[in-house]
């Protein structure tokens, strides 16, 4: 999680996954990802229980995410002292 680029992958699916107007919706990443982020945010997506797919072919391969079909509850925080 230390490579910026994942830390926005992580960040851009986790407020997607809760804000309640991404219920049943797809976010789409752009063509220009390489493979390896592709993979990134694949994996990224399962763990945050969100639906990836990856679309076309070649150059033009894009992966889309489909938000949760019910609204996701925020993280829980520790409450500080």
């Amino acid at each position: 999680m230390n490579d910026p680029d994942t830390l926005g992958f992580y960040s851009t699916m986790l407020l997607f996954s809760h804000n309640l107007e991404s219920v049943g919706q797809t976010l789409q990443f752009p063509p220009t990802l390489t493979p390896q982020q592709r993979r990134i945010v694949h994996s990224l997506a399962i763990k945050l229980n969100l639906d990836p797919s990856s679309h076309d072919i070649g150059t033009n391969r894009f992966i889309t995410v489909r938000g949760p079909s019910t609204p996701q509850s925020p993280p829980a925080t520790i409450p500080s002292r």
